[in-house]
This record gives C-alpha cells, sequence and structure tokens, in this order.
C-alpha cells in the first residue's frame, strides 16, 4: 500500500527537492505553502494522510489544528524546530540539524514501520 506523505513548509524549493526524492522511493507526497496555510486549508486536506513532514515555521495554534484532526498520522519536525518542544508528544519524531535526505528516509522508515506493528 502506498504511503501518503504531507510536507508543510514555507520554502518550496526544499519543499520539491523532499517531495522528488520521496516520490523516486515509491511514497505519494503533496504539500502546503506553511506562509499561506489556514485551519480551513488543514480541514480540506485529505483524510489518508499518513505523515507529515513539518517545517520550523508552522504555527503552534495550526500544528494543534491539524494533530487533532489527524489523530492516527505521524508527524516528523525538520531539524529548524526545537526538538524539546515536541519530544514528549506521542507519534512525532524530530530530524537533527543539519537535515540529511538520508536520515529523513530512515526516520521515515522508522515510523512506518511502528505503525505497521502496531506501536
Amino acid at each position: 500500500m502506498e504511503k501518503k506523505i504531507h510536507i508543510i513548509c514555507a520554502d518550496k524549493y526544499l519543499s520539491i527537492l523532499i517531495q522528488k526524492k520521496l516520490e523516486l522511493q515509491g511514497f505519494s507526497v503533496s504539500f502546503s505553502d506553511e506562509s499561506d496555510l489556514t485551519e480551513e486549508k488543514i480541514m480540506n486536506l485529505n483524510n489518508d494522510i499518513d505523515c507529515f513532514i513539518i517545517d520550523s515555521g508552522m504555527d503552534e495554534y495550526l500544528f494543534i489544528k491539524l494533530k487533532m484532526r489527524f489523530k492516527n498520522s505521524s508527524y516528523i519536525f525538520l531539524p529548524s524546530l526545537e526538538s524539546e518542544k515536541n519530544e514528549k508528544i506521542s507519534g512525532i519524531e524530530n530530524i537533527s540539524e543539519p537535515l540529511r535526505l538520508s536520515e529523513l528516509f530512515q526516520t521515515l522508515d522508522s515510523v512506518f514501520k511502528k505503525k505497521d506493528i502496531g506501536i
């Protein structure tokens, strides 16, 4: 089954780079511009997103709305987010600085393995 990933990032070029690399690995990828994200846009996202990759600029209120809407999704934060801010919330993984795509892929593999075995 194809895993669906949604990227929320203000940097369009980074989003496109990550999207292309993930699509080559067989993932279905979509993205939203973080600077243009609203609660309404969150509510209009497809229901079947397995994992979100989120940039540092995301508003906390919008993240809470996203987490409430997608309770069964996993969340990966790119390096610029403070890892201690989200370390106690279940279903959230953090990537260390600087961003390495190989580490992102390893984290995705780990997230989906946990989901597949029900952790």
